[in-house]
């Protein structure tokens, strides 16, 4: 057995070492960018990643493949903002592979000097022509410090729940101390205060729309407050 695999050991060290060989005098065909998460996001496509390589002065198509700086490559795309992670590799036919994975946003800030997105990361992303990625959409601050601080986990929080992100459309910021959710089903405003424990408060806030709201009407609160400890408060409609 020993034998066995020390003759496997050998032969891929020769297979790698002729692969290598091989490559080094060959010279680059193409370049194949693979941006992995489309489906999800789209603020990046091929079109960007090579125009980045241009905008450096970096040739890569018909160059000699030992001449190709990977390390430099991946740097400069990694630089992107949008872009999350990069792997940079060679193919025996010699494509040159630039796989990129974008970063994900998980809320959208609009704000009276523009619009950003931020990921989990709290990297700020720019906006892309055509795509609007649906996600919890933030008004009424514009200090990113802010967002990025006190307002993302919760948005995160929103965006990754199957259930409230089919239920909360928008985090309105009157003061660091006043936060509001805008339900999609419903004319009820959602008062929950600052966003320290807002698991708990939704946690209170889901028992009511998967129990209370069914049998009374979705539209019979003008209000829902999730400001109290012990409680929640809901004023009715004027009428009602």
């Amino acid at each position: 057995m020993i034998i066995v695999w020390a003759g496997i050991l050998v032969y891929m060290a020769f297979a790698l070492g002729f692969t290598s060989s091989r490559m080094n005098g060959q010279k680059v065909v193409r370049i194949a960018v693979d941006i992995t998460n489309l489906d999800e996001v789209q603020f990046i496509g091929e079109k960007e990643v090579i125009q980045v390589l241009k905008n450096n002065y970096v040739r890569i198509t018909n160059e000699p493949i030992d001449s190709i700086n990977k390390a430099h490559v991946k740097e400069l795309v990694d630089d992107i903002a949008e872009v999350k992670n990069t792997q940079v590799f060679f193919t025996p036919d010699g494509i040159f592979h630039i796989k990129v994975e974008q970063r994900v946003p998980i809320l959208r800030v609009l704000t009276g000097n523009g619009t950003y997105y931020l990921d989990e990361e709290n990297q700020v992303l720019g906006l892309v022509a055509g795509h609007t990625p649906r996600v919890p959409v933030i008004t009424g601050v514009t200090n990113v410090d802010f967002v990025s601080e006190k307002l993302a986990d919760l948005a995160g929080f929103i965006h990754t729940d199957p259930f409230w992100n089919a239920q909360i459309e928008q985090i309105q910021v009157w003061s660091e101390s006043e936060i509001e959710l805008v339900p999609k089903l419903g004319e009820h405003r959602i008062m929950m205060g600052p966003s320290i424990d807002f698991r708990w408060k939704l946690e209170k806030l889901k028992a009511l729309y998967e129990k209370g709201l069914p049998n009374v009407g979705w539209d019979i609160y003008e209000s829902i407050d999730l400001r109290y400890q012990n409680q929640i408060v809901c004023k009715k409609k004027p009428g009602l």
